[in-house]
């Protein structure tokens, strides 16, 4: 079930307060994971809820990642633009969506965007992990099979992603692989 608008705003107050990027960075060792992310909210802020230290820690890690959240969702408008039809007009399941999509300050400087509400692939281990309910699966991925809800594609390149089942939805990382200089990622 989605968090209330309160909710979520405590927890991007709670990630930005309590995980100070200067904080973080000083214990940030290596490649990003759920373990490192678990072990720096014990080091640094116990008390601090588990989806407001994958915001702070992800937004503050030294190198680029994306925090993904993956869940059943409809297209932008889909909902509403059949709320005032009849009640005999169906209505499209949802699929996979990713509905948040948060690449960090790293991510961003290397012209890394977020292409918001993207329908997840089904060969994506994000879906397998999803649909078949595994705890956690990682693999490394081509995004140019990864479409946006308008049809866009991803460009060219390789992620890692690291997928996490928390129940009605999915947390993921999605790490970049070597980049060229002459590739950009659009995320």
């Amino acid at each position: 079930m989605p968090k209330t608008p309160e909710e979520a705003l405590v927890d991007v107050i709670a990630g930005t307060l309590a995980f100070y990027p200067a904080m973080v960075r000083a214990h940030a060792k290596g490649e990003i994971s759920f373990e490192q992310i678990e072990d720096l909210r014990g080091k640094l802020c116990p008390s601090a809820s588990r989806h407001s230290a994958l915001l702070g820690i992800t937004k503050a890690w030294p190198t680029a990642c994306i925090l993904l959240e993956a869940r059943l969702a409809h297209k932008a408008g889909e909902v509403d633009s059949h709320q005032h039809s009849f009640s005999f007009k169906k209505t499209a399941p949802p699929v996979l969506r990713a509905v948040h999509v948060n690449p960090n300050d790293v991510a961003r400087k290397l012209g890394m965007k977020a292409i918001p509400n993207f329908r997840v692939p089904a060969k994506s281990v994000i879906a397998r992990v999803f649909h078949e309910q595994l705890p956690y699966a990682e693999a490394v991925e081509a995004l140019s099979s990864w479409t946006s809800s308008g049809g866009r594609h991803w460009e060219a390149g390789t992620v890692i992603v690291k997928a996490k089942n928390f129940g009605d939805s999915i947390q993921a990382l999605l790490i970049p692989t070597k980049l060229r200089k002459s590739t950009r990622l659009t995320v």
